[in-house]
């Protein structure tokens, strides 16, 4: 069953949004919150935060599949091009996200700006950047400053924070350098 907000968002059985901030769509552009198949993912419900003073910008096409959580906290921008996200992630954004074009993020994935804490009186918070036609595999996280570079993939369960070269793969925790000029394909 599907419920529709408007013509370019549509919500899914058990999906809500709790909108404070700003959600823009670019002309053409649409959102998706909720199911992926059939069968209900174990936490069900998708849920869309957007605090006060924050925003989320979609150009293209974005689904946020069945059991996730995204949370853009106050002041925080978050610019997605177009981008897949499966099921099961937990995305938590304090200061700043940038999502290209043609980009998919694997299950049960965790992609946060902020330590969350401090340590030693410094708390860290840093934009992460994805750049186009990225793949990031299943059960992943991107931390503070995770930079991904264009057509790279990041292998399941690797834990990034820091730059990732273009066309490369990445996998380990933390993620290391597996095998330059790599292609893949949807």
């Amino acid at each position: 069953m599907k419920y529709f907000f408007n013509k370019n968002i549509t919500i899914h059985r058990k999906a809500k949004i709790s909108n404070k901030g700003d959600l823009i769509l670019f002309d053409g552009a649409k959102l998706t919150l909720g199911r992926r198949r059939n069968k209900p993912h174990p936490h069900n419900a998708t849920t869309l935060i957007i605090k006060s003073s924050a925003s989320l910008q979609i150009h293209d096409q974005c689904s946020l599949f069945n059991g996730g959580v995204f949370s853009i906290n106050s002041s925080a921008k978050v610019i997605i091009k177009s981008a897949y996200i499966n099921e099961g992630f937990n995305i938590n954004i304090n200061k700043g996200l940038q999502i290209g074009t043609g980009v998919l993020i694997g299950n049960n994935s965790f992609i946060t700006d902020s330590n969350q804490h401090s340590l030693n009186g410094i708390t860290k918070i840093e934009t992460i950047v994805i750049e186009d036609n990225v793949w990031v595999g299943a059960n992943c996280t991107l931390l503070p400053g995770a930079i991904i570079r264009e057509g790279a993939v990041i292998a399941a369960g690797a834990v990034v924070s820091s730059e990732v070269q273009a066309y490369s793969l990445y996998g380990g925790v933390p993620a290391k350098l597996i095998k330059k000029n790599i292609t893949w394909n949807r």
